[in-house]
Order: C-alpha cells, then structure tokens, then sequence
C-alpha cells in the first residue's frame, strides 16, 4: 500500500513539475504530455481509493474522536496551506478574499474532497456497495457544474476502496488468465486515453464517468503488480524509498506544489534557457524539500504544518507518527 502510494505521489510530483513552469512560459514537448496522460487515469483515483481502504479502521473510533482526527489531518493542514497558496500563488480567478476560493483551492482540492468524504462517510457506508456507488456515478453523469461532478466522480474510487477492503485476498490470488485479461483491457484503455489525448491536445479522460470501470482495473492490476514486486524486492533501496515516500505522502503533497513554484520563479529570473531542465529542477525541489520535512515531521515543531498540534499531556505538544495522505486519523 505504501509502495503504491509513494508511486502515484511521484508521477504527480513529475506531472506538476512538468505543468507549473509551462506558467512562467516555459515550453513542454508534446512527447512528455502524453507520457503524464498514460498515468493521468490511474495517478489520482489510486490515491482516493487507498484512502478508502483505511475508513474502516477510522470509522470503529469513537464519533468525536473519528471527527477530532479528521479535522486535525486533514481540515487543518488544508487551511494552513489554502493560506500559504492563495496569499503567494494564487491561480486564475483565485483570491484569498473571496470565499469561493478557499473551496478546493488549486492543487489542494484533495485533500478538501478526502475530509468531506470522511465527514459523510459514517452515513454513506450504511449503504450497500450497489446503492452508494451507482449514486455517486449518475452523480457524475447528471450533475453538469464541474465541481460537483468531479467530488462524486472522485467519490467512487474512496467509497470503492473501502467497499473493496474485503476482495483484497481475492485480486492478490487471482488466476493469471484473469490476470492477464485485465491487463489487456487496462493496457487497451491506457492506449486509448493517451491517443485520444493527442488527438485532442487535453485530458480527455479527466473525470469522465465512462472511464471508472476502467480505471478500477488499472488499480486492481496495480494493486496485483505491486504486491508480485514486493515480494521479490522486499529489500529493495528503491522500493523502500518509494514506500517511505508512501508513509509521508501528505508531507509531500502538500509542500511539492509551493516549492516548484518557487523554483520556477528562481529559475525564470536566473536561467532562460534552462528549458526541458526546468522538469528535474521542480523534481529535484520538491523532493529535496519534502525530505528533511517528512523527517522532522515528529517533532512539534515541524508537525504543525501538517497536522493541528494538540494539548500536551506534559510539558511539550504530543507528536504523532507520521501520517499518509487519507490515513486514519
């Protein structure tokens, strides 16, 4: 779980290293445009279903302390960031002043959607699998302002990992014929998506209901794939990185985004013609940064940024462990 997620947090740290400094008038090849567009379907909706395969663990708490939890991983560090991106760099049509940016301000609207998505989780799961999850997909269809659209389209895949928890033994020990089925029909969607976004020159999958079936066999495959590695690679120095990466995702989530921007600025004020450079610079940036971070994240102050510090028990704020992007709370 942790491998996977530390790779959906690196494909998206690579996507926005090739995307922010397209803002500062930097040029991007075509080529690495599709090559982000082949990760595009599975990048996102991994991350919302691997925190939905924690809910159940979160939702056998106490009400208030399930509620504490939230608020204090998830509705504060989105806060404190919101601030931090809207006062230095906000996007278009965005400001701090007015109150309709503060709802999933730029590259933050995840963290947003996983805390409203636990705050109504205690009543949705009461539902049945195929009640809550056909809702939320006609929700997609129907609903036709795109904000409301992509919250329930995202929906599917967080409520979809917790309904799924239990068919995790099965997609481990599938047969390899199944397997190897799903792997055609993933690889024929990847094909598809990344043609027709060339053709197109957009994300033409991006939150598009008719991908979701598709894009839940991309993550049973992952899941399938990744497990079949860590056996093999369980020591690995790379696998380990990446999964280490996993367990301090929302350290890097949340600092990646400002930190490449801040390289862009530098960058386009020092360097003209850094050109194609300027991917690994971000690259190099956010990972640089979020390192030291993710390793101080114990200590109070450092914590702050990324989880509301609680009342001490003795004489210093208590720290917690590090927590992953939608980890239990």
């Amino acid at each position: 779980m942790d491998t996977l997620r530390g790779t959906a947090i690196l494909l998206l740290i690579v996507w926005h290293a090739s995307s922010i400094p397209v803002r500062f008038g930097f040029d991007m090849p075509t080529w690495l445009f599709l090559v982000n567009e082949a990760f595009l379907p599975w990048r996102m909706p991994t991350l919302m279903f691997l925190s939905g395969l924690l809910l159940a663990g979160s939702l056998r708490k106490p009400a208030s302390v399930y509620t504490v939890g939230k608020v204090r991983n998830l509705l504060w560090p989105y806060a404190l960031w919101a601030a931090v991106y809207l006062s230095l760099f906000p996007g278009s049509g965005e400001a701090i002043s007015d109150p309709m940016s503060w709802f999933g301000a730029g590259y933050l609207w995840f963290i947003l959607y996983l805390f409203g998505y636990n705050l109504v989780a205690p009543l949705v799961v009461r539902a049945p699998w195929w009640i809550a999850l056909p809702a939320f997909t006609v929700g997609a269809i129907l609903i036709p302002h795109p904000s409301p659209q992509k919250i329930c389209f995202f929906a599917v895949f967080f409520f979809a990992g917790h309904y799924a928890r239990t068919l995790i033994p099965f997609v481990l020990n599938a047969p390899r014929t199944l397997v190897g089925a799903v792997g055609l029909v993933a690889a024929a969607f990847t094909a598809a998506s990344v043609t027709l976004s060339a053709v197109t020159g957009a994300h033409f999958f991006e939150f598009a209901p008719a991908s979701i079936v598709f894009e839940l066999a991309l993550i049973a495959l992952s899941i399938r794939v990744a497990h079949a590695l860590g056996r093999r690679a369980s020591k690995s120095p790379l696998r380990r990185g990446i999964a280490w990466i996993g367990r301090n995702s929302v350290v890097f989530y949340l600092t990646h985004f400002p930190l490449m921007i801040i390289a862009c600025v530098i960058a386009r004020q020092t360097a003209d013609a850094l050109g194609l450079w300027i991917v690994g610079v971000c690259c190099a940036t956010a990972l640089l940064g979020g390192v030291p971070l993710a390793l101080a994240n114990r200590h109070w102050s450092v914590s702050w940024l990324f989880r509301a510090p609680s009342l001490p028990h003795g004489r210093t704020l208590i720290t917690a462990r590090p927590r992953t992007v939608g980890g239990a709370a």
